[in-house]
């Protein structure tokens, strides 16, 4: 929707009209930004209340991702 003739070094697209969902999960940025946001949603799940209280060690684990999710950050930003 948003290809750009005029300003085709902007594209991130290769043409118009292509599947985002191939950019999603074929490029390094796209994977990694997904699974970035898998890590989040399970750690920010993971931190209320009645998880922390119900099960310390599901907080605790999920808490510990971080590193996961720092060192996907650190491949999202090379690609």
């Amino acid at each position: 929707m948003n290809y750009s003739e005029r300003f085709l070094a902007l594209n991130v697209a290769n043409y118009h009209g292509e599947d985002p969902r191939k950019l999603l999960f074929t490029t390094v940025p796209g994977l990694t930004g997904v699974l970035m946001v898998l890590v989040l949603f399970l750690m920010s799940t993971a931190s209320t209340y009645a998880i922390r209280v119900s099960n310390y060690d599901i907080f605790w684990y999920t808490h510990n991702l971080f590193f996961v999710f720092y060192l996907l950050l650190m491949l999202h930003v090379s690609g």
